[in-house]
């Protein structure tokens, strides 16, 4: 089994270990209702106002 020659520093550790974290959506708030909402989907008013148009 292969082992490293040298002792890996705690930089380089915390840089391959960088990725791995969790990505939260963005989250703006809706101009009409106030309610916080994922950026560029419907929000449940307007998925409502589009089902009372059909």
């Amino acid at each position: 089994m292969a082992t490293p020659k040298r002792k890996t520093s705690k930089s380089k550790v915390g840089k391959r270990r960088n990725n791995t974290k969790v990505n939260l959506p963005g989250l703006s708030k809706d101009k009409k209702s106030g309610e916080l909402k994922v950026t560029h989907r419907y929000s449940s008013i307007e998925k409502y106002e589009e089902s009372k148009k059909a």
